[in-house]
């Protein structure tokens, strides 16, 4: 159980309308079109339900805005054990805007209860769901004793868009080759009876929207998932389709990928 807020339940606290880091102006973006929605416990917005709960809110925030795709719950995002790469930021002053901030509640026993979103570096300005009785929105909680007081540490997932977004060898960073269906073209159909299946290796890897580094990452494929390998474009990409049904590119190098 958390504190009831004192905060307008309008859903807005001041905070920057601009940020200069676009990955973060994306999530927070993304956030804030979803204030005002309906929580319920347990619910899948993902699915399509029309509510959320805190992690799910979370969750459906980054899969939207940066196509980052972790598992809901927030004990499950809060496991200091999981997603290494988000780091752990214990002081208030450490929060930047866009990372997760961890509490605990009433009924956690000093354990991870609940998540949000921040709003702002070196703030408890979150936004967040938690109780039918207050929808999703936009809080100040950095003067609030209660939420101070059950305040845990933050975690930075966009650290790990950074560094995934980052190429890590020439390899995975192909020249501007044109890129068709039509016959003739740098694109290869897989032939019929060929492996028609690309896995990870490990871990997992970004579905871009065109054969290259620098594209928007449209999904991620994660270990034990597996794609549809529609075409071979180069020496460097797989063309494939999920079980979504989007369509993108993902690196064709062994050290990332494997055939099925």
């Amino acid at each position: 159980m958390l504190a009831q807020d004192t905060a307008p339940v309008s859903g807005h606290v001041a905070h920057p309308s601009h940020y200069a880091d676009p990955l973060v102006q994306k999530v927070i973006d993304t956030a804030e079109t979803q204030i005002g929605t309906p929580y319920k416990w347990g619910t899948n917005k993902l699915r399509g339900d029309s509510t959320f709960d805190c992690s799910n809110f979370t969750q459906y925030v980054y899969q939207t805005a940066v196509g980052y795709r972790f598992s809901s719950g927030s004990k499950n995002q809060g496991d200091l054990n999981q997603y290494r790469d988000w780091g752990v930021y214990y002081n208030i002053r450490d929060i930047k805007a866009g990372d997760l901030l961890f509490f605990s509640t009433s009924n956690s026993g000093g354990k991870v209860g609940h998540v949000g979103i921040a709003l702002e570096d070196g703030t408890l300005k979150i936004i967040h769901t938690y109780s039918p009785k207050v929808p999703l929105g936009e809080y100040d909680y950095t003067n609030n004793k209660w939420w101070t007081s059950h305040f845990l540490y933050a975690r930075r997932p966009l650290n790990h868009v950074r560094a995934a977004s980052t190429p890590s060898t020439p390899v995975q960073s192909p020249p501007a080759a044109p890129v068709t269906d039509s016959p003739g073209s740098a694109v290869a159909s897989a032939p019929s009876g060929a492996t028609d299946r690309v896995t990870p290796v490990k871990g997992w890897v970004s579905v871009r929207s065109a054969p290259s580094t620098l594209a928007p990452r449209v999904a991620v494929l994660h270990l034990g998932e597996s794609a549809e390998r529609l075409a071979t474009v180069n020496d460097w990409w797989y063309k494939v389709r999920l079980s979504d049904g989007t369509v993108g590119y993902l690196t064709s190098s062994p050290r990332y990928v494997q055939t099925q």
